[in-house]
């Protein structure tokens, strides 16, 4: 019994983290910058030139990249043309103010 009741607790808290961290279906197509991979590479002491390397050639080859940071999926955009785009359809892209992101 006692079995059962840790299977289903265990159970709900990876569907919360499911919920949570999940890519809605509006990013699904844009590429994913890697936090594990930005962790590991911070905890083996690699340099920050290299950790943008790694990031850098995602952005310059796709122009746009989703990185889950701070619990929410943030966009990096280096492309002008979706930039502009971005800014300007507002209705098709919401945005989140960097008070709501990082409140003091």
């Amino acid at each position: 019994m006692n079995y059962i009741v840790v299977i289903l607790v265990l159970s709900f808290i990876a569907y919360k983290i499911y919920q949570k961290t999940r890519v809605p279906e509006g990013l699904k197509n844009i590429p994913t910058l890697s936090f594990l991979d930005l962790l590991i590479e911070i905890f083996t002491k690699v340099g920050p030139d290299k950790r943008w390397e790694n990031t850098r050639d995602v952005l310059e080859k796709e122009g746009i990249g989703k990185l889950w940071f701070n619990g929410q999926w943030t966009i990096t955009v280096t492309d002008l043309g979706l930039v502009k785009d971005i800014m300007t359809k507002t209705d098709l892209y919401p945005k989140a103010l960097l008070e709501e992101s990082f409140p003091t």
